[in-house]
């Protein structure tokens, strides 16, 4: 038994031996292979994005098979900047939070220190100005205790920017001239490049913009010799800037463009992103309201993919990760030394029975291993089965609804009509949702023309059922019983709806209704009679705003009296005069600095500021309006805005 046991002893030395000098040269190869990926990649970050990830993530995989945590450091570290460039921000401080987490292990404090930078970075760019502020502190004070000036300077400028950010102002700037101090000394062309473009951007931030322009083009005469196009997009978007702020269009629109050619070539979306805001509003100045449109499009599109809400969960959720993974650690040492003091309290026990103990413990592990792995696939069959039931479901209702919306489409009258009775006319139509809770209808013959803008109540599904009611009692009211007078009309189809929703008895728990602008035009007469219910018209004569109100009760619903009139008003229009009808989705918007209404005092101001443009402007100029003061909220309620010229 015991020559068994020695024999076993010396097969295993052999082997080891024989795999170890293999090991030697497999190592050898590898390591000359990882340097060549990681030389290639960081030569692509710019201008090969694609390409640099690709090589970038091989070098990353062979670095983890050979466990070698230095070089998976690197690896990781390379793989964050690339997806820093391109804008994928959650991608990037998982790869840093897992450098950090190495560097941590091992002790390397430089490497803490240029990493808690980097996390910093990733944060300010997102908006999270508190978080970074943290992260750079901690940086700062184990770069001053390592005594590195050059990457002392480097947090100070970051730094100074949150300042900015926070506005203020003066401690930014001083923290500034730390930096550009530091660099000065070292005679750091790089840095002392960045601390003047910071320096720039404080005074653009005051609004002080020959002073910014100042520091920007000394800057851009360091940077000449600087091989680093994200910056140098960077610093013509700060120019551009502060050109737009002294009223030089020109000059604006030049620099923001050279800044977009390098972005593009690139892909650095971030900078994209400020060129797209910047051009909207240069062109906005010129009055070149199309490209200023396109170009706030092409910004919204990637501020949402940069910034939006699932972004910014995945960042706050890989920080969690990793505070867990370093408890785990500090968890998993005090186990490690735990154990490593059993086994030396064990030392004198047997060779064999440590043996006969390992196999046991390795069969055991195998078998709870195999158990835990059959449970997770029947597991994760489970949770695939549920996805697929409810992506079906997902997919039937949105189905569902996208046919619904063709159907409510069909129903409305084709706007064309509008052209035989007037110059110029728009319909600017707008839901909330996928169907729309609003709808506009008309009934022409040859000498006048009946039309309304109804308001239903609620929007959505709910919302669009009450507008199939509408249209149809409309129809049956104007078309088929002849009452073609709004006063009349509007009475009716209150009659109707109290009739068809069943709201004259007590016991039907429903108020639901339609808020209503109806008008008739003679063509010959050029007389435009009109009645409202809750919703007025705006008409101008002579460039004059006139307001017609409507009575104070809507068609249909409990809150009111169930027998209802409505008053018409008659007015005479001449050539050249306009008159609008509306809901009051536009005006009940929330929105603009201070995240209140629009309200009608502010819609009647636009009104007036676009007259004398033409209809298909004024309801551009409209649409624009709206997207600018909705910003980043939801939309408020489903919009509809008829506007006629004479």
């Amino acid at each position: 038994m015991k020559a068994s046991i020695g024999f076993f002893i010396i097969l295993v030395w052999i082997v080891g031996w024989v795999r170890a000098q293999n090991n030697q040269v497999v190592y050898e190869y590898d390591s000359i292979k990882m340097a060549s990926l990681y030389s290639k990649s960081k030569e692509q970050r710019i201008k090969n994005p694609g390409l640099s990830l690709e090589l970038g993530q091989e070098f990353l995989d062979m670095a983890k098979k050979s466990r070698n945590k230095a070089k998976e450091a690197i690896a990781l570290e390379n793989l964050a900047r690339i997806f820093f460039n391109i804008g994928n921000y959650s991608r990037t401080l998982e790869y840093f939070f897992e450098v950090l987490h190495i560097a941590e292990e091992q002790g390397d404090r430089f490497n803490q220190a240029i990493t808690l930078n980097n996390i910093g970075i990733v944060y300010s760019e997102n908006g999270q100005l508190e978080k970074a502020l943290e992260y750079y502190s901690k940086s700062l004070t184990v770069k001053e205790e390592l005594g590195n000036q050059g990457a002392v300077a480097n947090t100070l400028s970051n730094i100074g920017l949150i300042y900015d950010a926070l506005g203020d102002y003066e401690k930014g700037f001083n923290t500034f001239v730390k930096a550009f101090n530091i660099d000065k000394k070292r005679q750091n062309i790089r840095g002392m490049f960045v601390s003047l473009n910071n320096l720039g951007q404080n005074f653009l931030k005051r609004g002080m913009n020959d002073s910014a322009l100042v520091y920007f083009n000394r800057s851009r005469d360091l940077g000449v010799g600087i091989d680093n196009d994200y910056d140098k997009a960077h610093l013509l978007n700060n120019i551009a800037a502060a050109y737009l702020g002294k009223g030089e269009t020109i000059h604006a629109e030049k620099f923001y463009l050279q800044s977009v050619s390098i972005g593009t070539k690139i892909k650095a979306r971030l900078r994209l992103k400020e060129s797209y805001l910047g051009l909207s509003r240069v062109y906005d100045t010129m009055s070149d309201y199309a490209r200023s449109l396109e170009y706030y499009k092409q910004y919204e599109f990637l501020k949402d993919s940069l910034f939006n809400e699932e972004n910014l969960k995945k960042i706050n959720e890989i920080e969690s990760d990793y505070k867990i993974k370093k408890k785990e650690s500090e968890i998993n040492l005090t186990k490690k030394e735990s154990e490593i003091q059993g086994l030396r309290q064990s030392q004198t026990r047997l060779v064999a029975y440590l043996l006969i103990s390992c196999l046991f413990l390795f069969g055991t592990l195998i078998f709870v291993l195999y158990k835990r792995n059959q449970f997770k696939i029947k597991a994760n069959k489970d949770l695939e089965l549920k996805n697929n039931e409810i992506l079906s479901k997902n997919v039937d209702m949105m189905d569902s609804i996208s046919y619904a919306k063709s159907i409510q489409e069909s129903l409305l009258p084709d706007p064309v009509i509008l052209e035989r009775f007037f110059s110029e006319s728009f319909i600017y139509y707008k839901a909330r949702d996928v169907i729309n809770g609003d709808f506009f209808w008309l009934s022409d013959e040859e000498d006048y023309l009946i039309f309304a803008v109804v308001d239903c109540t609620g929007h959505g599904v709910p919302g669009a059922l009450i507008t199939v009611m509408g249209n149809s009692l409309l129809n049956q009211v104007v078309n088929e019983k002849r009452i073609l007078y709004p006063s009349e009309i509007l009475s009716e189809l209150n009659y109707r709806v109290l009739n068809t929703l069943n709201q004259e008895n007590y016991q039907v728990n429903n108020n639901e209704g339609m808020d209503i602008a109806i008008g008739r035009f003679d063509k010959g007469s050029m007389k435009l009679s009109f009645a409202g219910a809750k919703r007025p018209l705006y008409y101008f004569k002579n460039n004059h705003l006139n307001v017609i109100k409507g009575d104070p009760h809507s068609v249909g619903g409990t809150f009111y009296p169930k027998d209802r009139t409505y008053k018409e008003h008659e007015i005479y229009l001449d050539k050249n005069d306009t008159f609008y009808v509306f809901s009051d989705g536009y005006t009940d918007q929330f929105g603009g600095e201070n995240n209140k209404k629009f309200l009608p005092g502010r819609f009647k101001d636009l009104i007036c500021e676009i007259q004398g443009e033409s209809l298909l402007t004024q309801r551009e100029i409209l649409d624009r309006k709206f997207r600018f003061w909705k910003g980043e909220n939801e939309q408020t309620d489903d919009i509809l805005i008829m506007g006629v010229l004479i």
